[in-house]
């Protein structure tokens, strides 16, 4: 179970990550084409690089967290543990918490994507 939500985990960083290219191509045709964006002034232009970068952050720093070997030891660990049917307690704690861990970060992913929405 919890291999299913780490995979499911990475696949919603890279749609996330490809909607931020998106949004970062936007605002490099916005900067590029000044003149045809008449009612987005400076401020605004600069707040928008500046979403972009910071959602790229947390992206990075949300997959850095995922992808680290003390995650991919714990998939590991986990896994052997799941795999033994010497304790069913057990399991279910370690389920648990691993659902906990990618439940809170599933729910940063979802408030990047709720920033992205109303930056739009």
């Amino acid at each position: 179970r919890f291999q299913d939500l780490h995979s499911e985990l990475l696949g919603d960083l890279r749609m996330i990550g490809q909607d931020v290219q998106d949004i970062e191509q936007s605002v490099d045709a916005v900067k590029q084409m000044r003149d045809r964006f008449p009612t987005i002034n400076d401020a605004e232009l600069h707040d928008r690089e500046a979403f972009v970068r910071r959602v790229k952050q947390s992206i990075n720093e949300i997959r850095e967290k995922v992808t680290s070997k003390e995650t991919q030891a714990k998939l590991e660990r986990h896994k052997q543990e799941a795999s033994s049917d010497q304790d069913a307690v057990r399991r279910r704690r370690i389920e648990n918490e691993n659902e906990a861990f990618l439940r809170n970060t599933q729910s940063q992913q979802q408030q990047l994507v709720r920033q992205q929405d109303e930056q739009l």
